[in-house]
Formats: structure tokens, C-alpha cells, sequence
């Protein structure tokens, strides 16, 4: 949740009338109706507008960010699982490299 102060165009006035009236997130403005905000004692049925726009504008843009860091961990993670498959791809080539040059040579078989 994000305060209702770090909201742009919310000062010091404001956000104690907000929070007065138990409106302490900019999530909570987001959901509120213009009839609620006008009844708080200041805010006219324009601010409120304003207000209910831009706290739904910046509730937006949080929830796209959030989704970007996820999409970029994911990818994130799923390149190194890449990694660390090829990485086992690589060992596993490497053991039966080893098993070939383990095994006797014709020579050794026949004691020569």
C-alpha cells in the first residue's frame, strides 16, 4: 500500500483531510466515490474527481511496474535454469567422453 502523501499533487492540507476521514492510502482514494470525497470538508466534486483519477492512474502504474519486475525475474530465472541445463548437458558429454577414453585399447585387451 501506498501512502496517500507520496501521491503527486497531494500536500500536506490534503492529506491530513484524506486521513481524517480514514482515506490513508492512494489505493483507498482509488476505490472511493466522488460522493465521498466531497463530504470531506474542502474538496469540491471537480477535486474529487482529480483526485479518484490520478490515485487510479498512479494505482495502474504501480500494478504495471509490479508486473514488469516479475516478468523480468521470471525470465530471469528461466535463463539460468537454461543455464543450468546446458551446464548438465555439458557434464554429461563430459562423462561419456570419459567412459570412451577409460576403456581399454585393443591392444590392452589382448595383452600386447
Amino acid at each position: 500500500m501506498v501512502q496517500i502523501g507520496d501521491m503527486e499533487g497531494v500536500g500536506s492540507k490534503l492529506k491530513e483531510k484524506l486521513v481524517l476521514y480514514d482515506y490513508n492510502t492512494v489505493q483507498q482514494v482509488a476505490k472511493a466515490e466522488v460522493e465521498d470525497l466531497v463530504k470531506i470538508d474542502g474538496i469540491g466534486a471537480a477535486k474529487a474527481e482529480t483526485l479518484i483519477e490520478r490515485a487510479r492512474n498512479f494505482v495502474e502504474e504501480i500494478a504495471a511496474k509490479r508486473r514488469e519486475t516479475e516478468l523480468a525475474q521470471q525470465e530471469a530465472e528461466d535463463a539460468e535454469e537454461d543455464v543450468d541445463e546446458d551446464l548438465l548437458e555439458d557434464e554429461d558429454a563430459d562423462d561419456s567422453n570419459e567412459e570412451i577414453t577409460e576403456e581399454e585399447s585393443p591392444e590392452e585387451k589382448t595383452g600386447e
